[in-house]
């Protein structure tokens, strides 16, 4: 036989041994006692969980979860308590179930968490203030099933599609290999209502639901996401979205939610998209309706245009971006085409170029402020982290200028410009603060 006991074991001690876990203090106090061995082993006594509180990594806030208390009793544990309300980041949490050791290799776990009202925030990309479940664990650690359903009720999500003074995301780490995790069957169903989808380039309105099966590192996503109502904003034009279709039908497994989660465009759903603006030529007055529609695989799915009265594909592109169908010039109706093409397609990061913009003017000194401009930049790491950018007017692609920026720190940037056509070159530390 062997007994033991702790008025107090402090947690916080373990929380840089969780990769998963940004976060996890609490206190647990235990009166245990073991007898016999292997098949004729029985248990009794008590672990007592108090201020327990965890944080997941990259998510807000703390957790703070109620106390409760494991139980043993012969060769099985029953867990007690667990239960509160109207706490400060959720409405209600409940947490039941039992383990028996019958099995001293393999022991079986049934485990029921139920929660509503949740908080959550992730980054300042997405914000939930009403997530409620219901899940259940069951199996053992070489076999367990996770079941049951999450609802996600006007969360609100605010990708940043464009980020000018600021390194690239990193790759994500690579998914460390957990023998339960990788064992554990997946059959969840994530309904989400009234989703927010609040960026740069799109407002809009989605609910669907989404079927999660497979495996922790092998998951299966079936089900479809409905816009119902929206805009997006296309070379400085607003469309007026059409209800639209997002559909996942994983027909064989992608990879680990881990990696899903880190980019969803993993997942390569069928878009079905249409959006349409009115667009006056200011030439010649005409009114014309232009309609874009993006239909098949994310990945490879570019956007089609069509307009009414119908205009060609170098057209249409300059009514949008210019508010004429009038062309520049001949070479330049082929490359602005060719480069509206790959920006709206969103392959432009192929070859080699962070950021593309149509310009209505220039910024830089000496251009023509009232003529179109184009900008390109790269973010490079070598030799240090900065911005290389080139900015000039359409009609005069050969005069414009170089910029370098390098951000200091959280609120100072340091830039660099030149300008050969005009001679001028400069150099200045700038004081950017977001609001």
């Amino acid at each position: 036989w062997a007994k033991a006991q702790s008025e107090n074991i402090g947690l916080l001690v373990f929380s840089d041994l969780l990769v998963s876990l940004d976060h996890l203090d609490g206190r647990l106090a235990i009166d245990i006692e073991a007898r016999g061995l292997d098949s004729t082993m029985t248990l009794g006594g008590w672990v007592d969980f108090a201020d327990m509180e965890f944080a997941l990594v990259d998510i807000t806030p703390v957790y703070a979860l109620p106390p409760g208390r494991l139980e043993f009793a012969g060769r099985r544990g029953e867990l007690r308590g667990f239960a509160a309300k109207s706490q400060r980041n959720y409405d209600e949490f409940g947490l039941a179930g039992s383990i028996d050791f019958s099995s001293l290799t393999a022991p079986y776990f049934d485990v029921q968490m139920d929660f509503a009202g949740l908080d959550c925030r992730y980054e300042d990309i997405f914000r939930a203030d009403d997530i409620s479940a219901s899940l259940r664990m069951a199996g053992t650690p070489i076999a367990s099933l996770l079941s049951g359903s999450i609802r996600l009720r006007e969360p609100l999500a605010e990708p940043v599609l464009v980020v000018l003074n600021a390194p690239p995301v990193p790759p994500p780490p690579p998914a460390l290999r957990d023998e339960f995790l990788e064992n554990m069957e997946l059959d969840v169903h994530v309904d989400i209502r009234d989703l927010v989808i609040d960026s740069e380039l799109a407002k809009a309105k989605a609910s669907g639901g989404i079927g999660i099966a497979g495996t922790f590192y092998k998951p299966v996503f079936q089900g479809d996401i409905i816009v119902e109502e929206g805009r997006v904003f296309v070379l400085s034009r607003e469309f007026e979205l059409q209800q639209s279709r997002i559909v996942l039908n994983g027909l064989v497994p992608t990879r680990s939610l881990l990696e899903v989660a880190y980019d969803p465009l993993e997942l390569d759903p069928d878009l079905d998209l249409r959006a349409t603006t009115k667009v006056i030529d200011r030439d010649d007055g005409d009114e014309y309706t232009v309609t874009m529609t993006v239909q098949g695989s994310a990945k490879s799915a570019a956007p089609r245009f069509q307009s009414t009265p119908s205009l060609g594909f170098n057209n249409i592109v300059r009514l949008l971006a210019f508010g004429t169908k009038s062309s520049l010039n001949d070479n330049y109706s082929v490359a602005l085409g060719a480069a509206a093409g790959q920006f709206l397609s969103k392959r432009v990061e192929k070859v080699g170029i962070d950021e593309f913009a149509v310009l209505p003017s220039s910024t830089i000194i000496g251009a023509d402020q009232n003529k179109p401009a184009l900008r390109m930049g790269k973010y490079l790491e070598i030799p240090f982290p900065m911005w290389v950018r080139y900015e000039a007017g359409v009609n005069k692609m050969g005069q414009g200028e170089v910029r370098l920026e390098h951000r200091l720190n959280s609120i100072l940037t340091l830039t660099g410009a030149a300008q050969s056509q005009y001679d001028r070159y400069g150099l200045g530390i700038g004081l950017k603060k977001e609001f």
